[in-house]
């Protein structure tokens, strides 16, 4: 996998090849377009493909990161992320203090951001309410 600076450099290598290709005008409401959005991020393994990027004006691609006013569309946005199919049971053993954030990690094979985040819905559909207690882990799996 290539590191998240090695992707910045090139982005920054094809940003003005991709103005070129892509135009000026927001993807989503056709304004004059400021920045450019990465549809999978590349924290989440998004890459620089012109499939993976669009044209957007400030307040669009605000939108597109807002959880708060974010709604899937179409022509822009996030792709919904897949569950592992093990991570109710990773989820159980760290909550339950079982397992450490990076074990958490390794045996979904997600990392942090993605982890959080379904282990937000995870709670919210079991009515989970517990909370990791980072206290050295002492009670490890058997």
């Amino acid at each position: 996998m290539r590191s998240t600076a090695e992707i910045d450099k090139e982005w920054l290598r094809l940003k003005p090849k991709i103005a070129e290709i892509k135009g000026d005008k927001c993807f989503y409401c056709g304004s004059k377009a400021e920045e450019y959005h990465h549809i999978v991020p590349r924290h989440m393994g998004g890459d620089n493909r012109l499939e993976n990027i669009v044209p957007m004006c400030s307040e669009c691609h605000k939108k597109a990161h807002s959880k708060r006013s974010y709604r899937p569309h179409e022509k822009w946005g996030r792709k919904e992320i897949p569950k592992p199919e093990n991570f109710d049971e990773v989820a159980d053993l760290y909550l339950g203090n079982h397992i450490t954030l990076l074990e958490a990690f390794e045996l979904s094979n997600l990392k942090r951001h993605t982890f959080y985040k379904l282990l937000g819905e995870y709670q919210a559909e079991t009515g989970d309410t517990r909370k990791h207690r980072n206290k050295g882990n002492k009670h490890k799996r058997n």
